[in-house]
């Protein structure tokens, strides 16, 4: 097993299992996150700043989607030619006598033009009501390539900051969070603010149980390994097992707690 570097004084019993949920961390990819965990601390608010996307021009100039949109237009348009024909022939095949008749043909020739856009119109809205019937489609997975791009190129500054950009368009993703937690931990070694950012993503955005499970570990081993003030845990893990009492998370936030209450008792008794 490959130790993490840089850690902090040990205070006793066993930490593998931190240590392999510390290991696996730094390639974890989160997914959308599904439940709240606001009862877990915020560390304050979020600094309102427009998010970035980085987009890929096509040779053209002009987006597939758009291309596409184009073409349908313009063949609603020639469908509608044909309509308006159509319709203009339908009227004289009337025969109605008079000004009557004028009116009857330039009525079909408007009705045969409008009849392929009306109809395209009504194709849409059921293929909408029956793939999307709330009306809202399915949101896109948000992308941090200009993000991942910096933090790969080894800028971490400026990675830091396009996450920070992000969380202004989206607050409850928690991915911006992790990754700035795990820059400043891994790359920048500041232990400190990888905690503070750790703990806003357990505070400030929506995880599904298995990401919050691990960031609760990652933010414990933090303080408990490498930094060696395992005290600065115990108050998240007080909440935690009051918050999630008759789970595995708020069983093990217990069991953790009472160990580093353990052993500060017995560091103070020795002292």
């Amino acid at each position: 097993m490959v130790r993490s570097p840089l850690r902090g004084p040990r205070v006793g019993g066993s930490n593998d299992g931190l240590h392999s949920v510390f290991e696996a961390s730094r390639s974890l990819n989160t997914d959308p996150p599904e439940s709240p965990n606001a009862d877990l601390g915020s560390d304050g608010p979020l600094r309102p700043v427009r998010r970035e996307r980085s987009v890929s021009p096509t040779t053209s100039g002009v987006s597939g989607v758009e291309a596409f949109d184009r073409i349908t237009r313009f063949r609603v348009f020639c469908w509608s030619l044909v309509g308006a024909f159509v319709g203009f022939f339908f009227g004289l095949l009337l025969d109605v006598p008079g000004g009557v008749g004028v009116v009857v043909i330039l009525a079909t020739t408007v009705m045969g033009f409008m009849a392929p856009p009306l109809f395209m119109k009504g194709v849409g809205r059921a293929a909408g009501g029956l793939y999307a019937p709330s009306g809202r489609s399915t949101p896109p997975k948000p992308e941090y390539s200009l993000a991942e791009s910096y933090a790969a190129r080894g800028h971490y500054d400026e990675a830091i900051a396009a996450f920070e950009q992000a969380l202004a368009e989206d607050s409850a993703d928690p991915t911006p969070y992790l990754r700035i937690a795990r820059i400043k931990r891994d790359r920048l070694r500041d232990d400190a603010g990888a905690a503070a950012w750790f703990k806003r993503a357990l505070s400030e955005s929506d995880m599904s149980a298995g990401v919050t499970s691990l960031t609760l570990k990652e933010v414990v081993e933090l303080y408990e390994v490498r930094m060696g003030q395992p005290a600065k845990a115990t108050p998240l893990l007080a909440r935690v097992a009051e918050a999630r009492a008759g789970t595995p998370d708020g069983k093990w936030a217990e069991e953790t707690l009472e160990r580093i209450k353990s052993q500060m008792a017995k560091e103070s008794d020795e002292a």
